[in-house]
């Protein structure tokens, strides 16, 4: 008698290797989605640097709120320019007028995440900071991924 067909341990043995696979894989594929936000997130301080640069050179002082930067408007849903914060799906972008500086931090809604990063744009400056938080792993491999530079303290210089 000559049956055709697998039976349920060679099934098993099929579905564990894929689910091994599967398991090795996720954490990359998690550190790329990161990696990609993050990407956003220097695009949209670089915007706002170059802003307050402009906004420098004709006023001789950077802007408090999105309101002074008149160059600077993102193409958000409810952005509202009198403020000095605003969010978007996977950050919260500030200005930190004292420090001169703008910052992105990561955010689900309007409640921040502590993914062991944050972005910092010094308006006198000619690159954004990756900020690792706390000696974090996670967040030392999301900036190192974002540059070719090496650390400086706690930071990452990007481009």
């Amino acid at each position: 008698m000559n049956k055709k067909g697998f039976t349920l341990v060679e099934l098993l043995i099929v579905v564990v290797i894929i689910a091994g696979f599967a398991a090795m894989t996720y954490p990359s594929y998690r550190s790329s989605i990161e990696r990609a936000r993050a990407s956003e997130a220097v695009t949209m301080l670089g915007t706002i640097q170059a802003a307050q640069q402009k906004h420098f050179i004709n006023y001789e002082e950077y802007g408090t709120t999105f309101r002074d930067i008149n160059d600077f408007e993102p193409a958000i849903k409810n952005f509202d320019s009198t403020q000095s914060s605003f969010y978007t799906e996977y950050f919260k972008y500030s200005l930190d007028s004292d420090n001169k500086q703008a910052k992105a931090q990561r955010a689900d809604g309007s409640s921040i995440l502590n993914k062991g990063y944050e972005l910092v744009a010094e308006y006198n400056k000619d690159f954004i900071m990756c900020k690792v938080l706390d000696g974090s792993e996670d967040g030392d491999k999301v900036c190192s991924s974002l540059t070719d530079r090496e650390k400086i303290d706690t930071y990452y210089p990007i481009y």
